[in-house]
C-alpha cells in the first residue's frame, strides 16, 4: 500500500519561497510520512530530504504541468497536496495509512481526507461517497486519486481553479469518489492571490523561519478581512443541500 501510494506536490519556479517552509511544517508535524513525495517544479532542482523534484519545464498551465508529472510518477494513487498549504498539527500516520488502504482495496477513484463537501451517502463512521452533480466533488485540496483517472479529467488548458469547477462535471462518469466528514490533516491556507496571509505569517515566523516581504507581499487588514468574509461566504453556502450548490453558486456568479 505505501510503495502503490505517492505524494505530489504540484508547484511551480515563482513559488519556490513556498518550499522551504512547506516542508519545515511537513517535518515538524509529520516526521514519520511513509510516502514517496515528489515536488513539481519548472526548471529548479532544490534539495530536501527524501524528496524527488520532477521538472517540467516551461509554465504553461497547471494542469497540463500536472499532467506532465503524473508521467513520472510509479505508484498508482496521487495524494494531492497544495504547495502552501502548510501544516498546523501532528498528522496520525495508522489513520491516513488506513484510508489510503481503503481506497486501494475498494479501487477508489478518488478520496478527499478534506471533509469538503460532505458525503451524501454513509460508507462508516469515517467517511462517504459523493454523488455525481454535486458542487466542489473535484478538488485539488489533500485528495487522493487513482493515478489514471486524474490523468483522464485534466484539461490542459486549465488552471486549478477551473479544473475544481469543470473536472467535478467531466468526473460524473465515474463513481467510487469518497470524502471524509471532518479534516483528517490540518492546514493553514498561507497564500491567497499571492499574497501571504497574516495568520500564516505569525506561524511561519514562529517556526523560525524568516519571510523575505519583498519578494511576496502580506494581506492587508482589509484584504484578510475580505478573505475571510468569502470564506464565510462558503461556509453558508454548504448549509443548503448538496445537489443544489452548484447551481446556487452559478445563480449568485451571474447576479450578485
Amino acid at each position: 500500500m505505501i510503495k502503490n501510494t505517492a505524494i505530489l506536490i504540484p508547484s511551480c519556479d515563482k513559488y519556490s519561497d513556498m518550499w522551504e517552509p512547506f516542508f519545515l511544517c511537513l517535518d515538524k508535524y509529520w516526521p514519520d510520512c511513509p510516502y514517496k513525495i515528489y515536488l513539481l517544479t519548472n526548471n529548479l532542482k532544490p534539495v530536501f530530504p527524501n524528496v524527488e523534484v520532477t521538472s517540467v519545464g516551461e509554465d504553461t498551465t497547471w494542469s497540463a504541468n500536472v499532467k506532465k508529472a503524473l508521467g513520472f510518477i510509479k505508484e498508482d494513487f496521487v495524494f494531492m497536496w497544495i504547495d502552501d498549504l502548510f501544516l498546523t498539527e501532528k498528522v496520525n500516520t495508522e489513520k491516513i495509512n488506513k484510508y489510503f488502504n481503503f481506497a486501494q482495496e475498494f479501487d477508489a477513484h478518488y478520496l478527499s481526507l478534506n471533509a469538503i463537501p460532505k458525503p451524501q451517502r454513509r460508507i462508516d463512521e469515517n467517511m462517504g461517497l459523493i454523488d455525481r452533480g454535486v458542487l466542489y466533488r473535484v478538488s485539488t485540496v489533500l485528495s487522493l486519486w487513482k493515478k489514471e483517472v486524474l490523468f483522464d479529467l485534466l484539461d490542459e488548458e486549465e488552471n486549478a481553479w477551473e479544473f475544481e469547477i469543470k473536472g467535478t462535471l467531466r468526473a460524473d462518469k465515474y463513481d467510487k469518489f469518497f470524502t471524509t466528514y471532518k479534516t483528517e490533516i490540518k492546514v493553514i491556507n498561507s497564500v491567497v492571490k499571492g499574497k501571504w496571509r497574516r495568520s500564516a505569517l505569525r506561524q511561519i515566523v514562529s517556526l523560525d523561519y524568516k519571510v523575505d516581504l519583498k519578494r511576496r507581499e502580506a494581506f492587508s487588514m482589509w484584504q484578510e478581512f475580505v478573505f475571510l468574509l468569502k470564506v464565510f461566504r462558503s461556509l453558508v453556502l454548504r448549509l443548503f443541500p448538496a445537489r443544489y450548490r452548484y447551481r446556487i453558486r452559478e445563480f449568485f456568479k451571474k447576479y450578485a
